[in-house]
Order: structure tokens, then sequence, then C-alpha cells
């Protein structure tokens, strides 16, 4: 809704012009737009003119009126030449001052003008402003009704002469080509994009609409209505309704009118229930189909008499149509040239003798049904065409090649035995998960089989990723074990030969060669030797431990320990929440052998009296600290 405000700047100038003896002359009309402005919220009367930048057009005073001794009117008309702008915003000031006398906000509205074919809009905005002798202060002496004209019973009345010499021109409804035809895809119904006119009103669908039929028998509707707002372009509003029945209605102030397109019944079938084309078109049509309709006649059949057409075809097998003299004449006069006694040939009928020989090549006989059958059973007897060699069909001589057999490539299958692959040929198995499904592979890996004959089976297995192979054989039905062949890629371990690694141990030694020291000790391999801590210059063990004390050791918190590696002493400490009474603690660690001191000390800043703190008992893993009054204490207990 919107709010409408008389400024307080506009109250203090308007006084200052009384004493002034000067008009209250308001002739100008600003208009802005402001993103977010609430047109329901109140305005503040302190409030200004917006922003340069805000301001979308200004425009003088077009009329204003004395509507009675208290309250004037001031009026702007905006014609079709002005726009394209947006405005929420209004205001009514004193041009020369620049004295902003009263402020409207409004739903955002749009000023259109008339460019590239597209129609204007007029808009005329009134500012009526109620103040005590505000027909004496303004001297504003013309009535308002001489020039606030309501316009709108006419702009509607044109509007519906336009809508009812459309009806006249169209009829009820009115469709073009396949405008608005209701069709089928599949199972899909849809509505096809086009033109068409409904009491008078010009809807146009821009694309097929596809629509949803859930119920049969029903009906699709076009629903149209003429809508549109003071301010704004009015057109036409369409929708598409599909119901078994609908009527003309009206919906919050607005006529619609609704017409059939088409029915469909309950098993889907589509029945067209457009009117096409104009008025004009749509009864001359009905006529041709009342003269249809009014025959007393039926079509002509072989059984019964009617209504025929006439043709001069001499080559239709047609029982619709009658022949016509032309027709007759033309068939007489073929008959008439026709059959003359003659020999029978390949290019024409005739008198033709009979043969049963059935390796004659004569084109002057015709053969018996023996001749045939002879013939039929011979064929019979023979390799059909069609059937093949290795995929190679039998129509003409046949060379076969290494590549024609199958087995120089065929697949190893999932989980397959490799101890059952013995004809002879090439294999391959493509995956590592079905070798790994498999048996008895040399690696259980994708690779290439090879299968040689001899006086037994060889296998020959190449794994994919590289050169690696391996051999093994069948003889006497038992398969020996895998043998890898090594190569300058596939070098043999020293474990696989029994061979000493380059870079190993010894395998054994009795005595070297040329005794050696090692570290001034000599050495011969015959027997072990001893080198001490000293002769290195190191400390001995026991040396090492009358030196260095042990490492000290500690857990860090807020309650914790540490313990003296040397001394063996130990202290703990902590920190605990105390009430009035005694409060039982109990040490991070037990004290290996004794507690000889406990300290506690308060922690508090609010005293009040005296503050007793002291220890009743204590162990070796625990002790009780008394307190006179509720606050909290550090502890710090040392032992060993």
């Amino acid at each position: 809704m919107s709010q409408a405000v008389i400024t307080k700047a506009f109250t203090e100038w308007k006084a200052q012009q009384a004493i002034n003896n000067q008009p209250v002359a308001l002739d100008e009309f600003i208009f802005a737009y402001i993103p977010g402005l609430d047109a329901d919220k109140p305005i503040d009367n302190t409030e200004t003119a917006p922003a340069a930048d805000k301001i979308v057009y200004r425009q003088v005073v077009s009329k204003s009126g004395v509507v009675n001794e208290n309250s004037v009117v001031y009026s702007v008309t905006m014609g079709a030449d002005v726009g394209d702008f947006d405005f929420n915003w209004i205001g009514l000031a004193n041009k020369a001052t620049g004295t902003l006398a009263m402020i409207i906000h409004a739903p955002t509205q749009r000023k259109i003008k008339n460019a590239n074919g597209q129609q204007g809009n007029v808009l005329v905005r009134s500012m009526l402003m109620e103040y005590s002798g505000a027909r004496e202060a303004t001297e504003i002496t013309t009535p308002a009704e001489t020039w606030q004209i309501d316009f709108t019973a006419r702009l509607a009345a044109m509007d519906e002469r336009q809508r009812r010499e459309n009806i006249d021109l169209y009829g009820a409804a009115s469709f073009f080509d396949a405008g608005y035809l209701v069709a089928k895809t599949g199972t899909q119904y849809f509505v096809t994009k086009g033109t068409g006119y409904l009491a008078g009103l010009r809807s146009v669908l821009a694309a097929n609409q596809n629509i949803t039929v859930s119920t049969k028998p029903v009906k699709v509707w076009l629903d149209v209505a003429w809508m549109g707002t003071l301010t704004s372009i009015w057109a036409v509003q369409s929708k598409i309704t599909v119901a078994a029945d609908l009527k003309d209605y009206v919906q919050n102030g607005e006529q619609h009118f609704v017409f059939a397109l088409a029915s469909i019944d309950a098993n889907g079938v589509i029945t067209d229930l457009r009117p096409k084309g104009t008025l004009n078109e749509q009864q001359a049509s009905d006529a041709l189909k009342k003269h249809e309709q009014s025959r007393n006649h039926p079509d002509a059949t072989t059984t019964a008499k009617g209504f025929t057409q006439l043709s001069s075809a001499t080559d239709s097998d047609s029982e619709e149509v009658a022949a016509t003299p032309k027709a007759v004449k033309a068939t007489y006069d073929l008959a008439k040239g026709k059959y003359t006694a003659q020999d029978a040939t390949t290019a024409q009928k005739g008198i033709i003798q009979l043969s049963s020989a059935t390796d004659s090549e004569s084109e002057a006989v015709a053969a018996t049904p023996k001749a045939v059958k002879a013939a039929n059973d011979n064929a019979n007897s023979r390799v059909p065409s069609t059937r093949t060699v290795n995929g190679r069909a039998l129509s003409s001589n046949i060379d076969l090649f290494p590549s024609d057999i199958f087995r120089l490539a065929e697949g190893i299958g999932n989980a397959a035995n490799l101890n059952n692959y013995t004809t002879p040929g090439l294999y391959y198995q493509p995956a590592n998960a079905q070798a790994q499904t498999g048996t008895n592979y040399p690696e259980a890996i994708a690779g290439s089989l090879e299968v040689l004959k001899h006086a037994g089976i060889t296998q020959i297995y190449r794994v994919y990723n590289n050169s690696r192979s391996y051999a093994r054989t069948l003889y006497g039905g038992t398969w020996s074990a895998w043998t890898k062949a090594y190569d300058v890629a596939n070098k043999p371990t020293p474990a696989e030969i029994g061979a000493l690694a380059s870079n190993g141990n010894a395998v054994s030694a009795s005595q070297l060669q040329t005794t050696r020291t090692i570290n001034g000790v000599a050495f011969n391999g015959t027997a072990n030797i001893t080198i001490s801590a000293g002769s290195i210059g190191s400390y001995t063990k026991a040396e090492s431990d009358a030196r260095y004390n042990l490492k000290n050791t500690a857990s860090l918190g807020q309650n914790g320990w540490e313990r003296d590696g040397t001394t063996g002493r130990i202290r703990q400490w902590g920190y605990t929440n105390q009430t009035s009474g005694y409060q039982n603690i109990t040490f991070p660690i037990a004290f290996p052998n004794a507690c000889r001191n406990i300290q506690v000390t308060p922690f508090t800043s609010n005293v009040a009296g005296t503050l007793e703190c002291s220890v009743s008992q204590y162990s070796n893993t625990t002790a009780r600290l008394n307190a006179n009054q509720g606050f909290p204490l550090f502890w710090l207990a040392t032992g060993y």
C-alpha cells in the first residue's frame, strides 16, 4: 500500500511565504527509483529528495485545482513519448527554492514510450494536499472537477468494441492451420503451437505445450482473459486446462472465456473440435458438410446402387469406381490386337513343347515337372552354397591362410587348466585376473602359450609385460616342472644357481692366506678375536657407570612428579579445590620407600579471618589435607 506525507520543510517554507505575503506555488513533479524501498512503511516527514543518480524524470505540474477551502490537487500527465523508466518515489516541489512539499512511496511502476513498434503508456499522477487555508495560500481558483476526468470507462468500452468486432470476423472461436491442435506422441499428449481467436481475443501459443491426461474421457480447453493494470500494457493471458466440463467465469474481477479444443475418449482417441479459419470460411465449410449430409443415396457398391466416381484407368482393380467409355474402348482395342497363334519365346507368349531333359541348354522348350524334380534331387545331394569352411563361403574356390586357422590366436578363458592345452597352436591369456583363477601357470599373470608337437608335447609360456619365458614337456602322461629361460634381461639370482653374491658374505674360511690385524689384534680366520674397550680408547661399562649419573625422569602437568636418577629422590606436586574440612589426595605415583615431607599452600585473594591448613594423615600413596575454610590448595610432597 502506498504511503504519503507532507514534509516538515514545506510546513516551514509555507509559513515563511505567508510572512512574506507570497503564494505557495508548487510547480514540479519529481520521479525516482530507489532500490529496496518499502512502500508499506510510514514516511518520515524530514525525508529529502533522493540523490541525483536515483531521479529518473522531472516534469512541470500539468494541472492544479481546488477541491475545498483546505484541499488542493496537483496533477501531471506523462505522454507516450516519455520513457522508458521505473519509479517508486514521487515528489511535489517548488522548483525555484528546491522545497520538497509532498512525498509518495508506491509500488514500482513502469513508464514506457512508443518505440520500435512498442506501444507506450500514458500515465496521470495526482497529489492531493490537505492543510488549513490551502486555497487561500496557493491562490488556486480553478475547481478540480473541470479537468479530473476518469477515462477508465471509455478505455474499457474501446477494448470491448474491438473484442466484439473480432467476434464478427472470427466467430466464437477460430484457429489457423495446426494452431492449438491437440495431438499425441507415444503416450504424451500436447497442444501444438500456433494462433487462434476465442471470444474475440487473439491468443498465441509460442511453443508446443505438453499436457497431462490422467483420466478419460476428458476435454482439453483454451482459457483466455484480457488482463492488465492501470499502468501496464494490457494483453491476452491464456492457459490450457484439461477437464471434463468448463464454462466461462469471472475471477478477481476479470472475465475468462473458455473453448473446448478437443475431446479424448476412453481409448485415448482424439477428436479435434477447433473451428478453422474466419467466420466466412467456417460457414462455407459447414454448408459443404450439410450438403454432403443431405444426400439421399450412399456410395455405390457391387451390391447396391449409389453415387460413384468415374475412372478411365485400364490397369485398376478397384471395385469402388465406374469405367468410362474411354477405358472400355482402350481395353477393346488392346484385346482386338492381341493373340495370334505363334511359338513362345523368352520375349513373348505362344505355343511351347515340353521336355524332361536335365542337361539341355535350349530356350525353345519348357521343362516338365519330372525334369524339375530330377534337378531338385540332384541339388539336394550337393553341398549348399551357403556352407562355409573356416568362415569362408563355398561360392568359389577357397584358399586358406594361417590367419584363417583359429588356434593360431585362441584365447584362454577364466579358471583354465593349462594341462588341458595339448593341441598344437598358439593361445593367449588376456587378463591377470583370469590367470590367477587358473591352474598350472608358471606365473599367475597374462601372457601367450605356444604348444608344440613331437614325441610328446612342449608348452612355452611368455608373460605379457617383459621377456620372461618358461617351458615344460608332457611325456608318458606326466608333465615336467616349468623351467625358466635366462637371458640378458632375465639373469639368474645367486640363490637360483647356488653361487656366492658379489656383495654377500664368505661362504666358509679356515684361514686367510695373509694374516691381518684388526685394531692391532692379529686375525687369520682360524679363531675368534676379542677387542677390548680400552684397546680402542673407550670406557668400559664399569668405568661409564662410575662416571655418569642416571637420567632424570618426570611427568609434567598440574599434578606431576620428577625423579632424580642419581639420588632416587622424588618430588610430587598438585592442586585441589578444597572445601571446609578435609580433602583426600592421591599422589600421581607411589613413593617406592617413604614420603618424608608434605607442604600445603593456600591459593586465594579473599581472606576472611584466619586461614588454617595442615596434613593429618599420609602414606606412600595418599595424604589428607585439612583447612578451616573452603579455598584451593597447592601441595608439594618429597620422598624416595
